[in-house]
């Protein structure tokens, strides 16, 4: 298991980009900050046009731990080529800064205050480390794995781990935007 709450990968579909953002849309709804009423049997809210998307999965109770799937759709050889990211929700995100951002500064103060005699008092900032990576990862990794295998299943795409520049053929690695060969990108210009 991975341990920073991040996913990234490359579905291939056979379907066109223009197909693939209209399946999207058939199962997403428009975002809402707060939900009254009961869900419908949309599976995703978010937002997508013909190039790109960025998705959460619904619900009706808190749903910050919920993953946010951001994706770029491109025109590939043998149909559309999908590169999708999925990352902590922004108030997750937030959250950890902060806690990991006390708690750095806590041990740091710890250990300049008290030098090497402020060791055993760094423990329970280290427990409350461990603690809070064990429960964002716990709550991130379960719905990525849910949103992943329904997004396969909408575009009925293949996963691939790399995928190949469209532009001059080499391989362009999962974690960039732009091709280190040739400067192509997924990213629209505007």
């Amino acid at each position: 298991m991975k341990i920073i709450p991040y996913d990234a990968f490359t579905a291939h579909t056979h379907l066109s980009p223009q197909e693939v953002a209209k399946r999207l849309k058939t199962h997403t709804e428009e975002r809402k900050a707060f939900r009254l009423t009961p869900v419908r049997s949309d599976e995703f809210e978010g937002e997508i046009d013909e190039t790109s998307f960025a998705l959460q999965r619904v619900a009706h109770f808190n749903k910050s731990s919920y993953p946010v799937a951001e994706g770029y759709i491109a025109n590939g050889s043998r149909g559309a080529i999908v590169k999708i990211r999925m990352r902590l929700n922004t108030l997750s995100l937030l959250f950890a800064l902060v806690w990991f951002g006390v708690l750095s500064f806590m041990m740091v103060a710890i250990l300049s205050s008290d030098g090497i005699r402020g060791l055993p008092q760094l423990g329970l900032p280290i427990l409350m480390l461990f603690a809070a990576g064990i429960l964002l990862n716990w709550s991130f990794w379960p719905e990525a794995k849910l949103m992943k295998a329904k997004i396969v299943e909408i575009l009925a795409a293949k996963i691939h781990s790399d995928t190949e520049c469209l532009s001059c053929g080499k391989p362009l690695p999962i974690d960039t935007d732009k091709c280190p060969h040739c400067g192509w990108t997924y990213k629209q210009v505007k």
